[in-house]
Parts: structure tokens; sequence; C-alpha cells
């Protein structure tokens, strides 16, 4: 597995990776009406921030060989800038369990820390108890 910085060849990537997380992973967390209304052209639209980020913002995604994995955006807290924030991390449903959101989510931690964000906020379904044990196991609390 690789992980790196994405380029704006990874789109159609993270536009797969999103779509199957709202569509399988998330069936019991979001209404059938907003899944539905996340098609492939409001996710390019949603996604094409995270291959050109705002400055203070960055995504890396997870590969294996021309695969995309999983994916995950992060920056700048907006309401504290001495804080980082994880705006998303998603991995595709094929490789959950296998260690791809663990190894996207110490990359965020290790580059929010070489920026001196040692403090980092996420918001998280509180009905997603694969994501909770994932960021308490980092250390994470509410």
């Amino acid at each position: 597995m690789l992980i790196r910085p994405v380029t704006s060849q990874d789109l159609g990537s993270l536009v797969t990776i999103f779509r199957a997380c709202w569509n399988i992973s998330y069936r019991d967390l979001i209404s059938e009406n907003v899944r539905e209304a996340m098609d492939i052209e409001a996710a390019t639209k949603l996604l094409t921030n995270a291959v050109n980020p705002k400055p203070g913002r960055a995504t890396l995604i997870a590969t294996e060989g021309a695969v995309g994995l999983g994916f995950a955006s992060f920056g700048i807290d907006a309401d504290d800038e001495s804080r980082g924030h994880l705006f998303s991390l998603y991995v595709s449903p094929e490789s959950a369990g296998k260690g791809v959101g663990s190894k996207l989510l110490a990359d965020v931690i290790s580059a929010l820390a070489q920026t001196g964000k040692e403090e980092i906020t996420l918001w998280v379904f509180k009905e997603n108890p694969t994501a909770i044990g994932l960021y308490r196991k980092f250390g994470f609390s509410e």
C-alpha cells in the first residue's frame, strides 16, 4: 500500500470510494434520499476541492497499484487555527478492516504534527462504531 498526496488524476478514485461508503457503509446512517442525491456529478463537484485544496488543507490517498483504497482530507481547524482538523476519512468497503484507515490516520496525525498541530478535531456519526473505534485507538475522545 502506498499513501501519497492526491493529484487531479485521483478524482475518479475519490468519487468511487466516497460513493461506495455512502451507498454501502452508510446505508443505515444516511437517508436514501440523501444518498441518491449524491450522484456521480454531485460527488465529483464536492471532491474537486480535495484534489485542488485551499491553503492549509491537504488530501492523502492510499493506493495499491492503480486502485484507490481510501483517502483522508485534513488541515487547519476553522474554529481554532492552533488545532488540526480531519475533514474526512473514507476507506472503500472492499478495503475495510485491512489497516487502510489506520495507516491514513497515522499519516494525517504525522503531517499535522509537522505543522505544529498536536491537537486534532473531527466529526463522526455517533452511529458509526467502526470509525469511533479507530479514532479511540489513536487517542481521540469526545
